[in-house]
């Protein structure tokens, strides 16, 4: 059985240039695991808090040597001499040293990044995919991908206050179909901006960032786009929003500064309805306030069983945040972020739960994202029903469906073996 015998971290760059923690577990067999954590820009006040060093003389405060020094001062030595198979008890370990309800002694991005550093080590001994050392021979499944279009809120350059316009392909038999939608949308979109002498550039997720008049607009130049590529919205192509309601919820009203708006939960949620009502509007992710609990409720009997209502911010893969969830009946479904919870055990943990209570599962990049696939593995190994890694526009998005393409060969190649 391998051991463990050398864990190495350093400071990495992320998608948007601003630096990240990369952990590598050595084994004494030579082989040896990588992952780099990534980071969001609007981030939930439930999830796990990353170590950064906060010097303004490096990197704008956001270096990780902190966190480097942690995980060669405190976590080596103790997981060395530790299999990379016991990643239950390793992990167990990691969050009785930190010691903390948010993982803010030792950092959720250094308990995350020796957490999965250890599994793809696990997995590289093993000769297997991370997927398939996840999923242990379980059944695998390839999850739907949800694209970004268009970018506002925090993704944004203050052109809307929602924070993404997404399609969704509904009727694709495959995954390859499935980008071939995507693509073709995304690039309709293009052509229709471009014409109408509007900047092309994307944000960080990849989605196109056009000056709008309304959140509404955003909605119906994706129905635009859907038709200029040959397809019928509703039926080949649904649309889906992450709303990021969190980030314009003050003093229990919304303020849509975009519209020069202020309304209430229960006028807010009309607007909603009117939306779905009016666009085929498959998914809202953070339709609401993180706290506003009376307004979830009150949204999930009202479009629960129509529209795929996702927490993020709601729950923050928190499985205490989201029993409580469960429990008073809102959202229908959760995004999934390993590093907002700390550990692999946790994340594997939070989607049994999610499948048990019903729910849909989406496993979700950061907007500071990297070239780590992990996520991709973890989507295909846990049954997630749909992955949110951006648009087709962005290297560390298309590393990450390029991983999800690898995973489906390698899943149809041993269905025919």
């Amino acid at each position: 059985m391998p051991n463990i015998i050398d864990i190495r971290a350093r400071e990495v760059f992320d998608s948007r240039a601003d630096i990240t923690l990369e952990v590598e577990v050595v084994l004494d067999s030579g082989k040896r695991g990588r992952s780099i954590i990534p980071t969001g820009c609007s981030k939930g006040k439930y999830e796990a808090i990353e170590v950064r060093d906060n010097d303004p003389r490096r990197f704008n405060g956001q270096g990780v040597l902190r966190a480097i020094d942690i995980v060669h001062t405190l976590i080596k030595p103790q997981l060395c001499g530790m299999s990379p198979y016991e990643q239950e008890e390793i992990d167990c370990m990691l969050i009785s040293l930190d010691g903390t309800a948010n993982k803010s002694r030792l950092g959720a991005n250094a308990i995350l990044g020796v957490s999965l550093a250890v599994a793809n080590a696990a997995a590289v001994h093993s000769n297997l995919s991370l997927c398939d050392y996840v999923s242990r021979g379980r059944e695998k499944s390839m999850p739907q991908p949800i694209f970004s279009m268009l970018s506002g809120g925090m993704h944004g350059d203050g052109n809307c206050d929602f924070q993404d316009y997404q399609v969704i392909a509904l009727k694709a038999p495959h995954l390859e179909a499935a980008l071939q939608v995507g693509k073709n949308v995304h690039m309709a979109l293009k052509s229709i901006l471009t014409a109408r002498g509007i900047s092309i550039g994307v944000s960080g997720t990849g989605g196109y960032l056009p000056p709008l008049s309304s959140n509404e607009q955003g909605l119906a130049l994706l129905m635009e786009a859907i038709d200029k590529a040959g397809y019928e919205a509703g039926v080949d192509v649904g649309l889906s929003m992450d709303i990021a309601a969190e980030m314009f919820f003050n003093d229990g009203r919304y303020h849509l500064a975009a519209e020069g708006r202020m309304l209430t939960t229960a006028a807010f949620i009309d607007y909603l309805a009117s939306l779905c009502e009016r666009y085929p509007i498959m998914l809202i992710e953070d339709p609401l306030g993180e706290d506003d609990f009376e307004g979830w409720i009150a949204l999930t009997q009202r479009l629960g069983g129509k529209i795929e209502l996702v927490g993020d911010d709601l729950f923050t893969t928190n499985l205490a945040r989201f029993e409580q969830g469960i429990a008073m009946k809102m959202a229908n479904s959760i995004l999934v972020k390993p590093n907002q919870v700390g550990t692999l055990s946790e994340t594997v943990r939070l989607v049994a739960s999610a499948k048990e209570a019903g729910y849909g599962i989406v496993f979700s990049r950061r907007s500071g994202e990297t070239e780590d696939t992990s996520i991709a593995d973890l989507a295909v190994a846990l049954n997630g029903t749909k992955v949110k890694f951006g648009s087709l526009a962005r290297t560390e998005a298309m590393a990450k469906y390029n991983q999800l393409l690898r995973l489906q060969d390698a899943i149809a190649n041993a269905q025919t073996v």
